[in-house]
Formats: C-alpha cells, sequence, structure tokens
C-alpha cells in the first residue's frame, strides 16, 4: 500500500525479512520526522521528497543548512532530467522580496497580511500579546501601505519617556532586518523557454503555480528564529494568496518545514497561557 518506499524494515523476531517501508499517500499530508540527529531527520526528509518528485508530487522546502542542493546533484548524476523538476532559491542578491507586500500586486487587504507575518514574528521570538499588540499598533498605522521602520523609531526616540514604546522598539529592529532580503535563482535546470515561463510569473505565484518542487535555502541566517520567522514569511504570503486568490487555480505542494516544533515549546505555551 506504499505511495512511496524510503527503506526497509530491520529484521527482528515479529519481522523475519526485510520489507519495503514507505508511506502512503494520505500521510505525507500530514507527517511529523524525530528522533536522531539532525542531518539524519534532514536525509529522511530528502528521500520522501525525492520519491515524491519521482511520482510527479512536489513540494516546499525550507532548506536551513544548505544541504538541499545535493538532490539537483543526485538527478544531474543519474542523467535521469528529473532536476529540471526542482526550482532552487537560495538567500542573496538578486531576487527581492518585501516583508511588509503580500507579493500580490494592488492588494488592497495588505494589512492582513502584516499581520500574520507579526504573529508569526511573535511566535519565533517568543513575545508576549502585550509586545505583539503595540508592534501592530504601530504598523497599523501606514494603512496596509509599506511601513517606514526608520520614522517609528525617530518618533520614539523624540518621545517622552514615559511614552516610549519599548516592546515596539525592540521588534522594529529585528523586523528591519528582514526588510529587504533578497533571493536568486541558481542552478536551474531546463531549456531557455522554460526559464522565460519562470519569469512570465511573479514571484508568490511560481510557489503556488508551477508544478515543480521549490527549495528555499535560508542557511545564510544563522540564528534558529531568523531562518524560522523567514520560513513563516513565506507562509503569511501563501497563506493571504490562497484567502484572497480563491478562484485562482493552485497545485497542491506538501510544505517541509525544520524546527517547526519550537513555535510549540511547551514553556513559552506555559507562560503566555499563565
Amino acid at each position: 500500500d506504499n505511495f512511496i518506499e524510503i527503506g526497509q524494515t530491520i529484521n527482528t523476531e515479529f519481522l523475519e525479512e526485510e520489507l519495503p517501508a514507505g508511506l502512503e499517500k494520505g500521510q505525507l499530508d500530514s507527517l511529523i520526522i524525530t528522533n536522531g540527529v539532525w542531518h539524519s531527520r534532514e536525509m529522511v526528509a530528502m528521500k520522501i521528497v525525492l520519491e515524491m518528485i519521482k511520482k510527479n508530487e512536489h513540494s516546499i522546502v525550507f532548506d536551513f543548512h544548505g544541504n538541499w542542493s545535493h538532490l539537483l546533484d543526485h538527478f544531474q548524476k543519474q542523467g535521469s532530467g528529473l532536476g529540471k523538476n526542482i526550482i532552487y532559491l537560495k538567500l542573496g542578491d538578486y531576487y527581492s522580496y518585501s516583508i511588509f507586500n503580500s507579493g500580490i500586486p494592488l492588494d488592497t487587504n495588505n494589512l492582513d497580511y502584516v499581520n500574520l507575518v507579526l504573529d508569526a514574528y511573535a511566535l519565533a521570538y517568543k513575545k508576549d500579546q502585550r509586545q505583539l499588540e503595540m508592534t501592530k499598533e504601530e504598523i497599523n498605522k501606514f494603512e496596509g501601505e509599506e511601513p517606514n521602520l526608520d520614522l517609528i523609531d525617530l518618533e520614539n526616540e523624540m518621545s517622552a519617556p514615559w511614552e516610549k514604546s519599548k516592546g515596539a522598539i525592540s521588534s522594529i529592529s529585528v523586523l528591519k532586518e528582514f526588510k529587504e532580503k533578497k533571493m536568486f535563482f541558481t542552478k536551474q535546470e531546463g531549456s531557455e523557454e522554460e526559464k522565460m515561463q519562470l519569469e512570465s510569473y511573479f514571484p508568490l505565484e511560481m510557489l503556488l503555480r508551477i508544478k515543480k518542487t521549490i527549495i528555499i535555502d535560508l542557511s545564510e541566517l544563522i540564528e534558529l528564529e531568523h531562518k524560522l520567522f523567514a520560513t513563516f514569511i513565506f507562509i503569511s504570503k501563501i497563506i493571504h494568496y490562497l484567502n484572497q486568490k480563491k478562484d485562482q487555480e493552485v497545485i497542491s505542494k506538501t510544505l517541509l518545514i525544520p524546527n517547526a516544533d519550537y513555535f510549540f515549546e511547551q514553556f513559552h505555551i506555559d507562560t503566555k497561557l499563565n
């Protein structure tokens, strides 16, 4: 009944012979990989994505360590041509995106997207509800337009001590780091015609409407919190797009998110509840 095979069982008293071990299609919709060291978990995830590509099923992978380019190397060595089913994006100097812009041209509901990003920020950096609301109050003053973070800083600096929003100030400094991150294409196989077709999509559509596996390399970021926040900036864009563009046909893809459990750390949840 396996949709994909990822290995074999180990001989035991219960299983007297090695049997193919794999996953049913439905199990791929909600799967948590635990135990072992991180690179072993990552290798299992790579094997799953590799087998999915062979079945013409696609994913959006957030690569925290820069190792997922090995999938392209694997397909190139095989000469199978399956590498053309992968788009590899790396944080760098070519392809820009904004954390405060949903990615939908002329988006009249951009403020809804901004609030999703700020919720993700609070989860990644363990901010309490009060700090989150103070940050939202400062950002929402711009009514969905690109917030001027320097102006927020200046206004706080010129305020009287009792009027300063310390929670918002610490948040704004982190948000500034992400305001102008860049992406660039690399190791993209395929013909010039296929590459031109990719460029005809605006960035968010490329993630959701092209039948390819997308690998987003975030290894340039050092801290785990930064990597998770960058990941959920993309996820916020995806959620907002799906909410706003319900008439658009999109490709169903599996999201692969390392360290997602960090958002649900028991101590932080208990602290917020109390």
